[in-house]
C-alpha cells in the first residue's frame, strides 16, 4: 500500500492511495480452499477546506478510484473498475 497527501495551501489537499492484496474470498463461500486473486485499488482525489470557526474547517471534495481485478472474476463483478464518489467533511485542528 501507498499512501500520499499534499497540502498545497491552507485551502487544498490533493491525495493519492494505491493498494495490492491477495483475497480467497472474493467469490463467497467455497467448500475447501478457494482460489487466491491478487486485486488491487488505485485512488485520486482532492478536497477544498473553507474556514468555519478558529479551529473548525467544513470541507468539500471528491476522488476517482480504478480497480484492478484478474479477467477470472469479471463477470462476478460486471466488468466496471471505476467509480468516483464526492463528500463533505467537517475537520476539527
Amino acid at each position: 500500500m501507498l499512501d500520499s497527501a499534499i497540502k498545497f495551501d491552507s485551502r487544498w489537499t490533493v491525495f493519492a492511495r494505491a493498494e495490492s492484496v491477495g483475497n480467497d474470498e472474493l467469490l463467497g463461500p467455497v467448500a475447501g480452499h478457494a482460489p487466491v486473486y491478487t486485486v488491487g485499488k488505485a485512488s485520486l482525489g482532492a478536497i477544498r477546506d473553507f474556514p468555519v470557526a478558529r479551529h473548525v474547517k467544513f470541507g468539500v471534495g471528491g476522488l476517482y478510484a480504478r480497480n484492478f481485478v484478474p479477467a477470472g472474476l469479471d463477470a462476478a463483478y460486471g466488468g466496471d473498475r471505476s467509480g468516483a464518489m464526492g463528500f463533505v467533511r467537517l475537520k476539527v485542528d
